[in-house]
């Protein structure tokens, strides 16, 4: 009777899980989370080089900023978001810094920008007028958490740097061969590029059906004066063109690398374009308690659970 009663609870509890991430493509996705790293500087020559988070998104697209460090949970005590230039004055205070301005309208989620409960900035359908640095802070530290946020073309023909196809590869070596190919010759041709470098994303989910998940190393280009941009920004044409006309049109072609690794998950074939479900199968006593999580949903996804009877 006993071994009868785990196995309905097993049933019960193996759950179905699938959502369609529609245009979804690898670093665009709706919604995007981003938490924030500790703050560092890069000494160079007696000059502290900016090296906030930056953050790249396609116009159009969703981004959502915590206000928190990766790996550490919100405090609980009262934020304030703040927003300002791009760029940052010689002496390294933030240029034109303002408070972000809040939608008001009910329920919080109709508005293009809010603030949610846990105090995590979301800004919806992204315009080239968001792009800036952010920056989270409450009243009883000065401590602040920033980003910087650089918008990329949108995913559509016509524009430059907007259909640009990630450089693919399952090892190292081809990391090697990227950057000595795409990287190192934009130092050399251009005097007023210090260096080109990369901003690892953490791993993506394993596509069980697929075997692959994927690592994305997002291009960077690092100016003389201290700057440190997004390759494809859509905010290089008018930082450079007045110095290096050549140096704009260069970086809008330059691909990021995405990092192939083999790994393995359960593949299931939705209706629904091909995705993936995911499941999980548990075993349980009688009487215990089961938190269920979809890590890669949000609030606006939609989400299918089948429990078997």
């Amino acid at each position: 009777m006993f071994e009868e009663t785990l196995l309905f609870l097993s049933a019960i509890v193996t759950i179905f899980v699938g959502f369609v991430r529609a245009d979804c493509s690898f670093g665009d996705c709706h919604r995007r989370e981003t938490c924030a790293d500790r703050p560092w500087t890069e000494s160079r020559e007696g000059r502290n080089d900016d090296r906030v988070r930056i953050v790249d998104a396609p116009l159009g697209s969703d981004i959502e900023f915590l206000c928190n460090y990766c790996g550490e949970k919100d405090k609980g005590q009262a934020r304030f978001w703040y927003t300002s230039h791009r760029m940052l004055y010689s002496n390294g205070t933030l240029a034109g810094r303002k408070e972000v301005v809040l939608g008001m309208s009910d329920p919080m989620e109709s508005n293009r920008v809010y603030m949610t409960l846990d105090h995590r900035l979301v800004i919806r359908n992204l315009t080239s007028s968001d792009t800036g640095r952010y920056s989270c802070s409450g009243l009883e530290t000065d401590e602040r958490l920033e980003y910087a946020l650089d918008l990329l073309p949108a995913n559509s023909g016509g524009r430059p740097g907007a259909d640009v196809v990630a450089v693919t590869a399952d090892s190292m070596a081809g990391w090697t061969q990227y950057e000595s190919r795409y990287l190192a010759p934009v130092t050399k041709a251009f005097p007023i590029v210090w260096k080109m470098d990369v901003d690892w994303d953490p791993w993506g989910p394993c596509d069980g059906c697929a075997g692959k998940r994927y690592r994305r190393a997002a291009c960077r280009v690092c100016f003389d004066v201290g700057i440190r941009m997004a390759c494809r920004s859509i905010a290089l044409p008018a930082t450079v063109m007045t110095v290096s006309p050549g140096l704009a049109a260069k970086l809008s072609t330059l691909p990021d690398f995405l990092l192939a690794e083999t790994c393995y998950a359960y593949c299931q074939v939705s209706n629904k374009r091909r995705l993936p479900k995911y499941r999980n199968t548990f075993v349980l006593e009688e009487g215990s308690s089961l938190t269920l999580v979809c890590a890669e949903a949000t609030a606006d996804k939609k989400l299918s659970h089948n429990v078997p009877s």
